[in-house]
């Protein structure tokens, strides 16, 4: 074999070793066993509900938006009690990771089979069921980076966490 052979066949196993050692960094999957108990109670994807949380939060359970969202799925008090009493659920702390993914699993679910038009359930968690109705969501730019920031993370997770 030659040398230059050895050589690019030694760069692309390092690189295949590096990409390896990095994803777990930019795709993280803490609360793996919340995720994936809220995703078979809901019927909700586990890479859908990893994705959001990632793109929402960052998987910070303290995380608070300027609008008052809070936790890892970024749910609006109001929403969070109106799914809690819907799926008699606790809605008390929001910041509590298992409490946030439940509810933000149900409420998903919910959003699923109640809007089933292209992208409609993540619109309607983004930017709320009345700007979906409504249509003003198409004039926030930022529902629309949220889409396909959520899409990409969420062929992400499906690459590289195929096996859970």
């Amino acid at each position: 074999m030659s040398r230059l052979r050895k050589n690019i066949i030694f760069i692309i196993l390092a690189l295949c070793v590096i990409v390896m050692l990095c994803y777990s960094a930019f795709l993280p999957y803490k609360y793996y066993p919340i995720i994936a108990q809220a995703s078979k109670k809901y019927n909700v994807s586990t890479s859908k509900l990893a994705a959001i949380i990632r793109g929402e939060s960052n998987f910070d359970p303290d995380n608070v938006s300027k609008k008052g969202a809070v936790g890892l799925m970024q749910l609006m008090p109001e929403t969070a009690t109106y799914v809690g009493q819907k799926f008699n659920l606790p809605y008390d702390d929001l910041n509590n990771p298992m409490q946030n993914i439940m509810l933000g699993a149900a409420y998903l679910s919910y959003l699923e089979g109640k809007y089933t038009g292209k992208n409609e359930d993540l619109i309607a968690y983004n930017a709320g069921e009345g700007n979906l109705i409504s249509k003003r969501w198409k004039k926030f730019g930022e529902t629309n980076r949220y889409l396909i920031k959520i899409h990409l993370f969420e062929f992400a997770y499906h690459v590289f966490y195929f096996w859970r």
